[in-house]
């Protein structure tokens, strides 16, 4: 940035004429397409060219499209954090959720093997013993077990961390024009959604 700007530099700056910031404010609000002639209407071209020289006109767009782009960036980052903050929470509640079934069927499969494999029966006559089996095998027990561990462990392991934003990297490689035209087609597209 030109050092004898005022900051903000997309500000008005001292002795800058009125006329001249308002027509630096339409120019700024043009974004990729900024040219001098749609503003030709109200001045002459070569009234606004001198302006754009005298008043730094291409530098402060190009300030104004990077606090543009760190306002988007920090509403973003906002944003992804609410979201990161809720799925944190739900994960968590799941995991809780998890656990507790975990621990229910435990205590199931502990109760069933403590309960014999058969059952014996007496017929009416008192001599003959009819030997059955229970209506549960160590195979549903072995099932049970695998289920157990499989959620014990999904319960018990840790979250994936979160990704960085990808925006952040975008704007440490980017030009900060080439990054705010990137934040404002963000924004068209946020604001059009996917039926455009």
């Amino acid at each position: 940035m030109i050092p004898y700007l005022h900051e903000p530099a997309w500000e008005r700056q001292p002795r800058e004429p009125q006329r001249a910031y308002q027509s630096f404010c339409r120019y700024r609000e043009m974004g990729a397409q900024r040219q001098l002639e749609p503003l030709s209407q109200d001045y002459p071209l070569e009234q606004l060219h001198k302006w754009l020289s005298r008043w730094q006109w291409v530098e402060r767009a190009a300030a104004w499209d990077q606090y543009l782009a760190m306002l988007w960036q920090q509403h973003y980052h906002h944003q992804q954090q609410h979201q990161q903050d809720i799925w944190r929470q739900r994960q968590e509640q799941w995991r809780e959720t998890e656990w507790e079934y975990v621990r229910a069927l435990q205590r199931k499969v502990d109760a069933i093997l403590s309960l014999p494999v058969t059952r014996q029966r007496t017929v009416r006559d008192g001599k003959t013993v009819i030997i059955e089996p229970m209506n549960w095998s160590l195979g549903d027990v072995a099932q049970l077990v695998q289920l157990i561990s499989e959620l014990g462990r999904k319960a018990l392991a840790k979250p994936e961390p979160a990704l960085h934003p990808l925006l952040t990297l975008l704007a440490q490689r980017m030009s900060p024009s080439a990054y705010g035209e990137l934040v404002r087609a963000l924004q068209e597209f946020s604001q059009e959604g996917l039926d455009s």
